[in-house]
């Protein structure tokens, strides 16, 4: 059969046939589990595999590619960026972000292999080849800066960073990883400053208090502010592990299909203008390009100066919890600024008001809605976009 395969080639390649059609229009079932080509030399050539009329590529041919180290079997390392290679459970996972790959990855003649549609889903990279020794290109898809508001594709939001094990509001690493192997692509953190500014996921700092002076906490310590050490050491529950700006941006640019809604709390211009100096000084430091996928939420019409006297983000949303404005004081600054989603509490909600903001090309996301039944009656309201804990993209789509 390779004596079969190698005169095919040979014969193919004089003729300069492009891969697609070698693969299309073989007949001969054996064929459809071999390797195309054998690599013979160090070339950059890879193996290609035809399975199933796709087309693999070994995994460790790929990311030498890619020019990642390899660290163990299943792992590599590039620069910032640690991906793993599952393919008992065909998944793979960037800075411990996992990702299904049901039909992508498998293992076959002792080699783990990736179809080449799966590592555009998993890596936002396209291999092209004009020749059936495929030797390949690698294209960056996403290296085009995303459009403004491309981020409201994703109609579910991932609140406080979504739950995990049924634990809500904990903003911590365990909870993000959850709810992007649940197919979260859009998430909602809270950012509060450490006593030195840092800022860290969290919610409040009630829970490192209690546990550090007990329940009820002493009234001369409830307001302590911890360091960005003492934060970090604290597990959420005693067992989820706490993180970072550093860390969500670093996840960030490891993985460019997450986009990031900020919630600061804080609606003081000059607060607010620090925290948001903090947040584009380590993006800048880290991965510039993660800004153009955070999302600021702003509480008030002064709040927006404030971050965008710090980088002129591509998109923002207005949350009306904290305003006194009407929906309609809302509608006409949303409009004058140029601001395509607001976040209405459910009581704000009617029929009337949410025809008119989508009258005017502006997108309804809502908060926080757990329960499927309501979250369909919103929906079928107009109600665009819906803050959860639980409720997942998949969920979401079947309502």
């Amino acid at each position: 059969m390779k004596r079969h395969i190698a005169l095919m080639l040979t014969l193919l390649l004089s003729l300069s046939v492009p891969a697609q059609v070698f693969a299309d229009t073989k007949d001969d079932k054996d064929n459809d589990s071999k390797p195309v080509a054998e690599q013979t030399e160090d070339d950059g050539k890879i193996d290609t595999y035809i399975i199933e009329h796709k087309i693999y590529v070994s995994v460790e041919d790929l990311m030498n590619l890619l020019q990642y180290t390899k660290v163990s079997p299943t792992e590599y390392t590039y620069e910032n960026k640690t991906i793993v290679f599952d393919g008992n459970n065909k998944t793979v996972t960037t800075n411990g972000m996992s990702k299904s790959l049901p039909n992508g990855l498998l293992y076959y003649m002792g080699k783990t292999v990736i179809s080449t549609e799966a590592v555009e889903s998993a890596f936002g990279k396209v291999l092209t080849t004009s020749n059936v020794r495929m030797s390949f290109n690698v294209i960056n898809k996403q290296s085009e800066t995303p459009s403004a508001y491309a981020w409201t594709k994703n109609r579910v939001i991932a609140h406080a960073l979504g739950s995990v094990n049924g634990v809500t509001n904990s903003n911590t690493l365990d909870a993000m990883k959850q709810s992007y192997k649940s197919n979260f692509r859009l998430f909602e953190v809270d950012l509060l400053p450490t006593v030195h500014g840092e800022l860290v996921a969290s919610h409040g700092f009630y829970e490192l208090l209690a546990s550090k002076y007990g329940r009820p906490i002493p009234e001369q310590y409830s307001n302590e502010i911890p360091t960005k050490e003492e934060f970090l050491n604290f597990k959420f529950n005693g067992m989820y592990k706490t993180i970072d700006i550093e860390e969500i941006v670093a996840i960030m640019s490891a993985n460019p299909d997450i986009y990031m809604i900020t919630d600061t709390k804080i609606t003081d211009y000059a607060q607010s203008a620090a925290q948001f100096k903090e947040l584009v000084r380590v993006c800048k430091e880290i991965d510039e390009s993660v800004l153009d996928r955070i999302i600021p939420q702003i509480y008030n019409e002064s709040m927006y100066e404030a971050v965008m006297s710090q980088h002129k983000f591509k998109s923002l949303i207005y949350t009306l919890y904290a305003t006194s404005a009407t929906n309609q004081q809302a509608l006409e600054f949303v409009t004058a600024k140029g601001i395509k989603v607001v976040t209405m509490p459910p009581e704000r909600i009617n029929a009337q008001d949410i025809t008119l903001f989508n009258s005017y090309g502006i997108k309804i996301y809502t908060h926080t809605i757990n329960d499927a039944e309501q979250m369909k009656n919103f929906k079928n309201m107009g109600v665009y976009g819906f803050y959860t804990d639980f409720i997942t993209p998949t969920q979401f789509d079947s309502l």
